[in-house]
């Protein structure tokens, strides 16, 4: 099936070999390939909290306005995707460096970001990191790069994206990494409220809800995600002007 096809191309990155794989009916033989990025999870908006089921059945993290990355580590050899699939390890030397004794081979979820006074910076400060091909000594020591960890894909070679999140979530606690994820088991629905406020308090965007015992739906914006975001302010806008863009992107105005 094209469903079966494209997990098995998510794992391994190598078309012609599932193409191969699949004629033989031996599918289920591509294996995760390190540092060739798997399809990202993605939320589902929650507009309103009493829309959400079974409450008590739910984690919260904060959500945060950085950049959401993959991270690929084993024997030393540390690589960043982006949510885009895009390697941007050569912006990000001091995570690298952060990772390089990290015990492999390891994949891990999570987020780029750069703190400061102990809140995150918002996203329009920290995105120059990516915008530079080199990255002086000065930027890394003016607004030093964190990867926060949030989920754990890939454990000593094995595949974990079919393990409850329970499981995963236990792992990553285990590995003592430099920074994880907060996660706040919910009661009811005015906990999301709550914890919303907080995370807003913290200057962070607000919260992603998982769903107790789910698996790590690579490539889907499943409903066992959902993330809870309110606007700042409303702006009326009209476009005036729009770039081509380029590679992958040559067909697109942005």
């Amino acid at each position: 099936s094209a469903d079966a096809v494209r997990a098995a191309n998510n794992r391994g990155g190598d078309l012609a070999a599932v193409a191969i794989a699949a004629r033989a009916g031996r599918l289920d033989s591509i294996t995760a390939a390190l540092f060739h990025p798997l399809d990202f999870m993605l939320a589902q908006p929650l507009d309103d909290a009493s829309d959400l089921d079974s409450p008590s059945e739910w984690f919260a993290e904060d959500k945060y306005d950085g950049i959401r990355a993959q991270l690929h580590v084993h024997v030393g050899k540390v690589r960043l995707f982006t949510r885009g699939l895009e390697d941007t390890t050569s912006a990000f030397p001091d995570v690298v460096l952060a990772f390089a004794g990290v015990p492999g081979p390891l994949i891990l979820d999570g987020e780029i970001l750069a703190f400061r006074d102990g809140r995150a910076l918002p996203f329009h400060l920290f995105q120059q990191r990516i915008a530079r091909k080199r990255v002086g000594r000065k930027l890394i020591e003016d607004m030093p790069a964190t990867f926060l960890a949030y989920d754990v894909l890939m454990h000593r070679g094995a595949l974990l994206l079919d393990h409850p999140l329970e499981q995963r979530r236990s792992l990553l606690e285990s590995l003592g990494l430099p920074a994880i994820s907060v996660q706040t088991p919910l009661r009811n629905p005015s906990d999301i409220e709550t914890l919303f406020a907080a995370a807003r308090a913290r200057g962070n965007e607000g919260l992603v809800l998982k769903r107790a015992g789910s698996l790590y739906e690579s490539g889907r914006r499943g409903a066992n995600w959902r993330k809870v975001k309110k606007p700042f302010a409303t702006l009326d806008v009209v476009v005036t002007a729009a770039e081509q863009g380029h590679g992958r992107r040559a067909g697109v105005l942005s």
